[in-house]
């Protein structure tokens, strides 16, 4: 047995490794979009505090996000998060609902 490790070494090694990629894209290695989303979006000038919640179809698509954010009661920076949102998640800006928090926090 030991034999036909030695003599298959590089066969098993590329088996092994096509196992792993195979793996791979359903792997978790860093932030959701949705968190990375957020902390692109906390860095925008008058943007606070932001909280996102997204809506995926059956097939893992986004179908539609809402997002409270402080600072967006200015108008600006409403539509400015509404076409980033639009961007990242790939839909349409109607099926993006940007709202602004209850009490600003400060």
């Amino acid at each position: 047995m030991n034999d036909f490790f030695k003599a298959n070494k590089i066969y098993i090694s590329l088996l092994a490794l096509g196992i792993i990629l195979f793996f791979i894209p359903s792997l978790n290695f860093g932030d959701s979009t949705e968190e990375r989303f957020i902390e692109v979006i906390k860095n925008v000038q008058g943007v606070g505090n932001v909280e996102i919640v997204v809506n995926y179809g059956e097939d893992g698509k986004v179908e539609g996000a809402v997002i409270v954010a402080e600072g967006a009661g200015n108008s600006t920076i409403k539509k400015q998060i509404t076409d980033a949102a639009a961007t990242a998640f790939g839909v349409s800006s109607y099926k993006i609902q940007v709202l602004s928090y209850k009490q600003e926090v400060k």
